[in-house]
């Protein structure tokens, strides 16, 4: 015959069923989170108007990091330090993704987007690599030792610079917001006119620096003709965002590869590959083509979305994957492309 429970007894059931409910409690709401989607009001305009001015934003300071680092004594190539930048930048701001995207939509594109998409380049670190194994040196050993050594020091300092920017944003935390918000998995984003009671302060805010930053990048070339390669690389580089965007929409379709961010690195590579052997061959200005490479398919390719994405994809062999695709791909375009002209001529493009 079994003995009656004693209250210590009861007072462990009650406790198991407490814990339960509280595992279940936290359960629905982490499906709850997980599910979730929220609808912005906002306007394609606005979001054309953060890229104008984010995009030419970005190209000046990675075309300024460039200039900085490009001496002949510095510890890593120059071509690394804009993807420092733009990564950890990129992982402060992903930290407050819920925050900055029902605070302001179009703010958190352009800064994503617009200016991390801008400050780093995947096309220009794979023409970099290309000519490291392709100079000349003492020997096939040192081609490949520099190769690797700048594929290498590029992906992991960028690795690392997302990291460090996440752990600042989490630091920064209490600091910026009191209460955060919880995580959601997409956005519905409902049109909205461009009627003057409908614009917000921040929409027109955007439309001035937009405007702005156009003028001034036009003025450039106007006013200071030895600048008219930059002129044009700011022009062009909202184009290049702009195509990088629209492609995005193919991510979805494969979670585990995101094509739409491949397709857009592996296009900017191929067109800065054509303009690689089109300098190489044919003597004349370089302007159209800095402008091209350094606007167009800089902001075109991207390095700090392509981290995010190796970071956040489930699988760690699909992301093995995913990064070996785009890196092979791009070194397997510009050989197809460009190789042709450094075998020829070993000193390679007078432009690029």
């Amino acid at each position: 015959m079994s003995e009656p429970p004693t209250s210590h007894d009861n007072l462990v059931h009650l406790e198991h069923e407490y814990e339960l409910e509280n595992l279940k409690e936290v359960e629905r709401e982490h499906s709850a989170h997980r599910h979730s989607h929220i609808t912005i009001h906002s306007s394609y305009l606005v979001l054309l108007l953060s890229f104008v001015f984010f995009s030419i934003l970005g190209t000046c300071i990675r075309l300024g990091l460039l200039a900085v680092f490009a001496y002949s004594d510095s510890p890593v190539a120059s071509i690394v330090y804009p993807q420092i930048v733009g990564c950890a930048i990129i992982g402060f701001v992903n930290v407050y993704k819920s925050e900055i995207t029902v605070g302001y939509y179009p703010l958190y594109i352009g800064l994503t987007t617009g200016l991390c998409g801008s400050i780093t380049t995947f096309s220009s670190w794979s023409l970099a690599t290309f000519k490291s194994f392709m100079s000349p040196s003492p020997g096939i050993g040192y081609q490949i030792a520099s190769f690797l050594a700048l594929i290498v020091s590029t992906i992991a300092m960028s690795l690392i610079s997302a990291d460090f920017g996440r752990h600042v944003g989490e630091a920064a935390g209490p600091l910026l917001y009191k209460k955060r918000r919880s995580p959601f998995i997409g956005v519905n984003m409902a049109p909205r006119t461009w009627l003057p009671k409908e614009l917000a302060v921040l929409d027109a805010f955007f439309l001035v620096l937009a405007l702005a930053s156009i003028g001034t990048s036009i003025s450039l070339g106007f006013w200071n003709s030895p600048h008219s390669d930059l002129m044009w690389a700011l022009v062009l580089s909202p184009l290049g965002t702009l195509l990088r965007f629209h492609l995005s929409v193919l991510n979805s379709r494969m979670p585990a590869f995101p094509l739409g961010t491949f397709i857009a690195n592996m296009i900017g590579t191929g067109v800065i590959a054509a303009l690689y052997l089109y300098s190489a061959s044919i003597a004349g200005s370089c302007t159209l083509v800095h402008g091209i490479a350094n606007g167009f398919c800089g902001c075109l390719t991207t390095i700090s979305t392509w981290i995010v994405e190796l970071k956040t994809i489930p699988s760690i062999t699909k992301a093995y994957i995913y990064g070996l695709a785009s890196t092979v791909g791009g070194q397997i375009l510009l050989v197809l492309i460009a190789g042709s002209p450094l075998l020829f001529r070993p000193h390679g493009s007078e432009c690029l």
